[in-house]
């Protein structure tokens, strides 16, 4: 009997992933590749690559009655079931970090393609029963997809690209604890690193302390982001001829029922509105944001999130309003304290003015330019205050105190807190502000979590953009080194051989 695995993708990403359902295929027997999708253009493209048997768009039948008001719709008794026996509600959660339902800005819509989807996934999985599945975390149907997996004990696998190596692993936790490897960074603290780690560990501590080692992809990351605020870059006519062009190409009941066309500006006249906001909030910023750090105060800071998304929206919880974030910690600071707030820079000419305006009323709050160097930035501060964001861990590095407000993977390290209640931030402030770390003790913390950070990772590089893809497909040597790294968790998963690289599943 074929061994069935469910993959979870859209657009470019299809493409890179079909080499882990190359991998899967390889490594056992009459293994068979499902892979869901959204729209008739991804299941087009799907179509070209060989390592997928079924290609399933969950959009097939699916017709959104925008005439059927939100009372008048039921919802999915088979959702409603999952959740009773998982003993969780995440429904709402999940559609609130789902970037495509969000730009919908319809509730009656998202739950009738929920539901239609979720139907059609859950049929397929009573009739295949598939070892596991393999996607990632950031849509809605691909976190009930997961809950369904997770009911019955089967992992659902997501690639990610580690932080400071070009290496990668495999979570199976959405909630990103990290359990296992933050286990092995607490036996390191006690027992000492292993020598083959010591000097792998030593060479990027000196890396990111001594010469501003930015984490893997920040780079690229900072590169296409300047190159997106560019004005003389957006208005491009040429786009727009394509716009015209890719709406004749596309089946119109596709745009109006593919929640993937909410995010993307398919007219001539939403592109110039977006246009027109991207331009006012990029000249606001560029006007007003500090573009230097402020000399002669005293200060911590907050590094704004990228928004909407998962670390923010899921691992945030009810830390997501970051303007109302923002007021309660500048409000709880000492008196002679400001708070210093940094732009992302993917979100440059991104975020709304309004936001901006509120911060700036804040009497102690300043605004920072995106490009003013974070290392620097941290280095000069008193304290550091995100949700979930690895500049905490970043902070740690430079041996510098942090306070976070999601139950993220290290909120509870070395110089890290986890503050779950604005009841008791202030003395949680005051408390961080009056210890002066040690500087060996926590280089010590440091080599630790970069030796278990890499002894939890395997060699192979992802391509953590889409414009890598083809980098990544034509890398014939990474890919050998994906291929080997892959086979080795599939056998610690499926075939329960003693390694020191564990997986725990469940909460």
């Amino acid at each position: 009997m074929s061994k069935i695995v469910f993959f979870f993708s859209h657009s470019i990403q299809i493409k890179w992933y079909a080499t882990f359902a190359e991998i899967f295929k390889n490594y056992f027997t009459d293994c068979k590749i499902h892979l869901f999708v959204h729209g008739e253009t991804d299941q087009q493209f799907a179509s070209h690559f060989k390592q997928y048997d079924e290609v399933i768009n969950i959009l097939d039948g699916f017709i959104f009655n925008e005439k059927l008001h939100l009372q008048n719709i039921c919802f999915s008794n088979d959702i409603k079931e999952l959740e009773n026996k998982l003993n969780q509600s995440f429904f709402w959660e999940d559609v609130t970090i789902d970037r495509w339902i969000r730009a919908k800005q319809s509730p009656s819509y998202s739950i009738q393609y929920l539901n239609h989807a979720f139907n059609l996934i859950k049929q397929r999985y009573q009739q295949y029963r598939p070892i596991c599945g393999f996607g990632e975390s950031t849509m809605a149907i691909y976190r009930l997809a997961h809950h369904l997996f997770e009911h019955d004990r089967r992992y659902f696998l997501v690639p990610i690209v580690t932080r400071f190596f070009e290496r990668f692993y495999i979570e199976i936790d959405w909630d990103l604890r990290w359990k296992t490897m933050f286990d092995c960074y607490q036996n390191y603290v006690k027992n000492g690193i292993p020598p083959h780690l010591q000097k792998i560990a030593e060479e990027k501590y000196k890396a990111i302390v001594a010469y501003h080692y930015k984490p893997v992809g920040l780079n690229h990351h900072s590169k296409k982001c300047k190159r997106n605020s560019d004005i003389t870059r957006w208005f491009n006519i040429k786009k727009y001829f394509n716009v015209i062009a890719n709406l004749y190409s596309v089946n119109k009941n596709e745009i109006k029922c593919n929640v993937r066309y909410c995010t993307t500006a398919n007219t001539l006249t939403k592109k110039i509105k977006a246009y027109l906001f991207n331009k006012k909030s990029y000249q606001f910023l560029e006007k007003h944001f500090e573009k230097s750090i402020p000399r002669n105060i005293t200060f911590c800071v907050y590094f704004l999130h990228c928004q909407p998304e998962y670390t923010i929206d899921s691992l945030g919880r009810y830390y997501q309003d970051q303007e109302y974030l923002i007021a309660n910690i500048a409000a709880n600071l000492p008196s002679n304290y400001f708070l210093l707030i940094k732009e992302h820079p993917a979100m440059k000419g991104q975020r709304p003015i309004a936001l901006y305006k509120k911060i700036m009323k804040i009497s102690n709050a300043v605004l920072i330019h995106p490009d003013i160097d974070s290392h620097t930035l941290i280095s000069q501060s008193q304290l550091i205050f995100t949700v979930s964001g690895t500049a905490a861990l970043e902070a740690v590095f430079l041996n510098k105190q942090s306070i976070v407000f999601g139950q993220y993977a290290y909120s509870n390290a070395h110089l890290i807190s986890f503050c779950d209640s604005f009841w008791k931030l202030n003395a949680l402030i005051r408390e961080k502000l009056a210890y002066q770390p040690d500087s060996v003790e926590t280089k010590k913390h440091a080599l630790c979590l970069l030796a278990a950070k890499y002894q939890h990772s395997f060699p192979g590089k992802l391509p953590y953009a889409g414009d890598l893809t083809d980098l990544y497909m034509h890398d014939d040597k990474n890919i050998h080194d994906i291929t080997t790294s892959f086979k080795q968790i599939l056998s610690i998963l499926f075939c329960g051989k003693n390694n020191e690289y564990k997986f725990s599943i469940g909460k």
